[in-house]
């Protein structure tokens, strides 16, 4: 049998149009991304633009993040030790571990995935 044999008609059909899916999600995010910068670019964070009663969208402020580099600079050294705590980490893990050791900690996922080729 080949290693990829031809797919069915029907197969086939879903297919393209899952990549047709895939082409108007990445048109419809860049032109979502690209309206959105207009729209910064008129309104204040705050306001609320509707077309129609309790439809549109409102401008977020940019949300506040926690920042390590600041809390070290503004905490103690007992305040920012209180704050911290030891995690597991899967990057340092495929460092560290063997490739077979590190296999035996995996468990498959949930589901498969679709990737496109290209």
């Amino acid at each position: 049998m080949p290693d990829n044999p031809e797919p069915d008609l029907i197969l086939r059909g879903l297919v393209e149009d899952y990549l047709d899916a895939v082409s108007g999600l990445d048109k419809y995010r860049t032109m979502k991304d690209q309206l959105a910068d207009q729209i910064l670019a008129r309104a204040k964070p705050g306001q609320k633009i509707e077309v129609q009663p309790g439809i549109g969208v409102r401008v977020q402020a940019p949300a506040r993040r926690f920042d390590e580099a600041k809390a070290r600079e503004v905490l103690s050294a007992a305040e920012f030790d209180a704050i911290c705590v030891a995690k597991v980490s899967s990057q340092v893990a495929s460092q560290v571990l063997p490739g077979a050791l590190l296999d035996l900690c995996k468990t498959p996922g949930t589901k498969a995935s679709v990737v496109v080729l290209g």
